[in-house]
């Protein structure tokens, strides 16, 4: 079980490495639910807007990313930023 969840969070680095981009988080749902082929440990980067903001401060939009344990980064996605 360690070793599953360690291979579903470890990212692939090297010649064999690649990168989905996606427009939105609905788009990146389609493509899993289109059972596209999918990498597991493929890099995911998935364009965010303020409807997409997931803490609430103030005036601003952010939208909070895990970048490692413990670990986060604020984007301001609020609009006309």
């Amino acid at each position: 079980m360690v070793f599953g969840v360690y291979y579903l969070t470890s990212e692939k680095t090297g010649e064999d490495a690649k990168t989905l981009t996606f427009a939105s988080f609905e788009d990146a749902l389609l493509a899993i639910e289109a059972n596209r082929d999918l990498d597991l440990q493929a890099k995911v980067v998935v364009r965010v807007s303020s409807k997409d903001a997931n803490v609430a401060d103030s005036d601003r939009a952010i939208f909070r990313v895990m970048t490692g344990r413990g670990q986060y980064e604020d984007l301001d996605v609020t609009e006309g930023h």
